[in-house]
């Protein structure tokens, strides 16, 4: 089946519409983060973390690996990432120096994940504390997210799509100090809701920007 000049010519002209679009909403999102109050996300010490993560979507908890363990990791994650290792990187937003390496649940790594998940751990209590000891879980995936100088700043997003039940849950282990020159993440709490995920999911037009524009910064 071919394709007439009038259908390529309604071809092109919605690509350009739909890129139009899609720069429109970019600017005017940039727009609206440029506005933005970030505070930051304070440390939890103690409680019912659980709760606290259903409640809000996010919880911060400090010194779930020992410093030494951070560094000694953060070495050998260089010294992958330099070998440029074929084969172990996954798909990240915003790709330019920035990398998502798949790690092995061995040595340092393997280690680190005891440290941080094994019995009496912080974690490991806040994970009980949603599921019990006897729900099975799937670990789903252990990678480090790098990113370089020059590595521009992700869109906000959501890290799956909105369900009853949760379907995922996702801890990030700082292995450095993260100060602000060094982009930290940023998380909007209190947006793990259907309501939340159907305003961001629009995409385009005032229903996104006021869904971000009146979002907390964390």
């Amino acid at each position: 089946m071919a394709y007439t000049p009038g259908d390529a010519s309604m071809i092109a002209a919605t690509m350009a519409r739909l890129q139009k679009a899609s720069l429109d909403s970019a600017v005017r999102t940039e727009a609206v983060l440029a506005k933005r109050t970030l505070h930051p996300l304070e440390a939890v010490v103690g409680g019912d973390l659980g709760g606290r993560l259903l409640e809000e979507g996010v919880v911060r908890v400090d010194k779930v690996l020992p410093a030494a363990a951070c560094d000694a990791c953060l070495a050998k994650i260089n010294e992958l990432l330099l070998a440029n290792a074929e084969g172990c990187f996954g798909n990240v937003l915003s790709r330019s120096e920035r990398w998502d390496m798949y790690l092995k649940n061995e040595g340092l790594f393997g280690d680190a994940l005891v440290s941080m998940l094994g019995e009496g751990s912080v974690l490991g209590g806040l994970f009980e504390q949603l599921w019990g000891k006897q729900l099975p879980v799937r670990f789903h995936e252990f990678s480090a997210l790098v990113s370089d100088l020059g590595a521009i700043r992700q869109p906000i997003h959501p890290d799956s799509q909105f369900t009853d039940i949760c379907p995922l849950y996702t801890v990030f282990v700082a292995l450095q100090d993260v100060t602000s020159g060094l982009g930290p993440t940023t998380f909007l709490p209190n947006t793990h809701t259907e309501e939340c995920h159907g305003m961001h999911k629009c995409g385009t037009g005032s229903v996104k920007d006021d869904f971000l524009a009146a979002a907390e910064y964390r």
